[in-house]
């Protein structure tokens, strides 16, 4: 613990962190889906919000097209003031 308090970021670590939690997940989860595309059809990608639009760009340079999307509601937060019905109250 006391090595990571006695961390100090380069002007460079907000850079980094990204092309590590973005572009390199993002890289590997390409190649997952073209190796996937041998065996399916089909397949689900359940990520991140911020992942979506490198990803997309990516599959349609693969000769995809986007059809047709579909908007869900997935959670829905209420203001801090709200009383409603909210479980273990």
């Amino acid at each position: 613990m006391q090595e990571l308090l006695k961390f100090s970021p380069t002007p460079h670590t907000d850079d980094e962190l990204f092309d590590d939690l973005l572009k390199k997940r993002n890289a590997h989860l390409l190649g997952e889906i073209q190796s996937r595309l041998l065996e399916s059809d089909n397949i689900m990608i359940p990520w991140g919000a911020a992942h979506m639009s490198g990803i997309s760009k990516e599959i349609q340079k693969l000769g995809f097209q986007l059809e047709q999307s579909h908007e869900y509601m997935v959670i829905r937060f209420r203001g801090a003031g709200s009383q409603k019905n909210v479980a273990g109250r």
